[in-house]
């Protein structure tokens, strides 16, 4: 029986955010997801603006940034959205953030998944 995988990409507010993970820990946000992130909330700003520490490249992965670099975001706007991100972000992420070791948790599942899941149990 083949394993479903789980899907690789939260939710932030109106957006899906996709993220790059390893060994079952999250561990970036993808280069696709950050830009999403800039469109819809930090219009002043561009992937150009953010630090070449917050950049991982992984061959077999692709690209991806640091989930520190939402905070960068954060401080460098001057976008009217930032207060409403502010506070998207202080709901939002202790629900995501693992505090044990600062990285994203795995995503849950949803009831409809695990409705699914239970069906596929019957069924063996």
């Amino acid at each position: 029986m083949k394993r479903r995988k789980e899907p690789t990409e939260f939710k932030l507010g109106t957006i899906i955010v996709p993220y790059i993970e390893m060994f079952d820990e999250a561990v970036a946000i993808r280069t696709e997801g950050v830009q999403l992130i800039i469109d819809t909330y930090f219009n002043d700003l561009s992937i150009d603006n953010i630090p070449q520490q917050y950049v991982f490249t992984w061959d077999w992965l692709g690209k991806g940034y640091k989930f520190t670099v939402i905070n960068h975001l954060y401080k460098s706007s001057k976008a009217k959205t930032k207060r409403g991100f502010k506070k998207l972000l202080a709901e939002a992420l202790p629900l995501l953030i693992d505090p044990k070791n600062g990285l994203i948790k795995k995503p849950e599942l949803s009831p409809a998944d695990l409705g699914g899941f239970n069906s596929i149990l019957k069924q063996l």
